[in-house]
């Protein structure tokens, strides 16, 4: 879940080029794309990543991100993320970071270091709140996944109330409209299906 090394006086980003990106592109399989103040420009290992970015990956791509507290993410093919409020990731502890998942599939995996007042994955159905070190996140028109793989974290939907709690192995769909299922130990055939989409070579 190709980098061009863009620096903030080429990207025509003023808020970028006073801020210190909080992570980079480390590594990409296939292509994507990295949508800024209206332009598109190609993405590869080394460019730097900044608040409001949004990044969109290619069919079969997927593209590793690393941050500054230590903190990693892996974007899977055909995907679409949206790096709302991502500049406290370049310190280890405070400030809120919040991630939309636009569509598309998602490993992020916390620094065991990195502390934060709000740390949030939006979908089109779901939020999941961040009490995990690492943890998948899928997301369709209709229905948003999340399963823990370490840690813990609380999903909730964006209609209605009610909210979970996920443990190590278990998971639980959003769909639209409804409340979160009852977490589930899910089946290996499905782990292993959102580990290899989310896996770099």
């Amino acid at each position: 879940m190709a980098l061009l090394l863009l620096c903030a006086t080429e990207s025509g980003h003023p808020a970028a080029a006073q801020q210190a990106a909080a992570c980079q592109v480390t590594h990409l399989v296939g292509s994507a794309i990295l949508l800024r103040d209206g332009a598109s420009l190609p993405l590869a290992p080394g460019t730097p990543l900044h608040d409001d970015d949004q990044v969109v990956t290619g069919r079969n791509a997927r593209l590793g991100i690393a941050c500054l507290d230590g903190s990693t993410l892996v974007i899977g093919e055909s995907s679409n993320l949206s790096l709302s409020t991502f500049a406290a990731l370049a310190e280890q502890t405070g400030g809120n970071v919040v991630l939309d998942l636009l569509e598309g599939i998602l490993r992020l995996a916390l620094s065991p270091e990195s502390r934060r007042e709000r740390f949030e994955v939006k979908t089109p159905t779901a939020i999941a709140a961040v009490r995990s070190t690492e943890w998948i996140t899928e997301t369709a028109a209709d229905n948003t996944a999340v399963f823990v793989i370490d840690g813990t974290v609380a999903v909730r939907s964006r209609a209605v109330a009610g909210q979970v709690l996920l443990q190590p192995g278990f998971g639980t769909d959003v769909p639209r409209g409804a409340a979160p299922t009852e977490p589930k130990r899910w089946g290996q055939p499905r782990v292993d299906s959102a580990l290899s989409r989310t896996s770099l070579p």
